[in-house]
């Protein structure tokens, strides 16, 4: 799948396989509401080499690239 709003291979953020959707919790203080709504922002969840641990970053756009793409 390609991206025009991502880089022009194709490697974008949208067609990763690391990213992933933020959803809403009833229990929230912040991003409150149901779990079907969408907050409007995506985590890039990667295993981090030297350590070994997974890691989530915070992105408020869906596009983007970055070195650790993998293509979904």
């Amino acid at each position: 799948m390609k991206c025009n709003k991502g880089w022009h291979t194709g490697e974008c953020c949208c067609n990763c396989q690391n990213q992933i959707e933020l959803f809403k919790h009833p229990c929230n203080k912040k991003n409150k509401g149901k779990i079907s709504e969408t907050i409007g922002m995506y985590v890039c969840i990667v295993q981090i080499e030297i350590t070994g641990e997974k890691k989530g970053i915070l992105f408020e756009k869906k596009h983007g690239f970055c070195e650790l793409h993998v293509k979904r």
